[in-house]
C-alpha cells in the first residue's frame, strides 16, 4: 500500500517491503520522485535501491538480521509501474493449499511480487536464479 502524506503542501511518499516472514518495513522517500526501483530478493528478503529523479540513490533492506544471504533474484520496477509495484498484495486465491502447493509452496510476498512483475512485465530487466 501506498501512502502519501502532504505536509507543509509537500507531498512524502511511503510503502511497504517485506522480509522472508511476510513482516513489512516502511520506507520512506521523503518528497523525492522516484525514477525507478532496483529490486532484489536476497534469502526471501527484499532489498530495494531507490533511484530518484535527481540522480541520488538510497538503499532499504527489509531485514535487519542477515549474516549469510544469497541473491535468489533481482528486476527492475520502472516509474509507470511504481504503483502497481507498491500496491501488491498476494490473494487469496494465492492462499489456498491446493495452489500454494501447485505454487512450491511460497505465500511469501516478496517473492510473489518478484514473480508477477517478471512475468507481467517481460520489458522488466528480470533475473531469476534458482
Amino acid at each position: 500500500m501506498v501512502i502519501i502524506v502532504v505536509i507543509g503542501g509537500r507531498q512524502r511518499m511511503r510503502f511497504n517491503i517485506y522480509n522472508f516472514n511476510n513482516e513489512a518495513t516502511e520506507v520512506d522517500t521523503g518528497d523525492n520522485i522516484i525514477k525507478q526501483l532496483f529490486v532484489q530478493l536476497m534469502s526471501g528478503n527484499e532489498v530495494v535501491s531507490v533511484e530518484y529523479n535527481n540522480g541520488a540513490r538510497e538503499t532499504f533492506d527489509s531485514s535487519n538480521n542477515i549474516s549469510d544471504s544469497y541473491v535468489e533474484g533481482s528486476y527492475i520496477v520502472e516509474q509507470d509501474h511504481l504503483q502497481d509495484w507498491i500496491n501488491f498484495e498476494i490473494t487469496d486465491y494465492d492462499k489456498q493449499p491446493w495452489h500454494v502447493h501447485y505454487k512450491n509452496g511460497t505465500q511469501i510476498i516478496s517473492y510473489k511480487r518478484m514473480h508477477k512483475f517478471c512475468e507481467l512485465f517481460k520489458k522488466l530487466a528480470c533475473k531469476e536464479i534458482y
